[in-house]
């Protein structure tokens, strides 16, 4: 079986909060904690979202594990 990880977030900005979700996707591969164990961080978005009444963009990132050899 695949083990993921799906984090969503948001932002106004889209190309601020793009960048920032960019390097959370980067610290994600680099943490000792995650970064061995994960196979893949992919990054989607989608906009045209409203959150309180504020434009937001939002991202998804699904982080997929490597299978556990035993």
């Amino acid at each position: 079986p695949v083990r993921t990880l799906a984090i969503a977030v948001c932002g106004q900005d889209g190309n601020a909060s793009y960048t920032t979700v960019k390097a959370f996707q980067d610290y994600l591969r680099s943490t000792p904690a995650l970064g061995p164990r994960l196979d893949s961080v992919t990054v989607s978005q989608d906009s045209g979202e409203t959150l309180d009444g504020q434009d937001v963009v939002n991202y998804e990132l699904n982080c997929v594990f490597k299978p556990i050899i035993e």
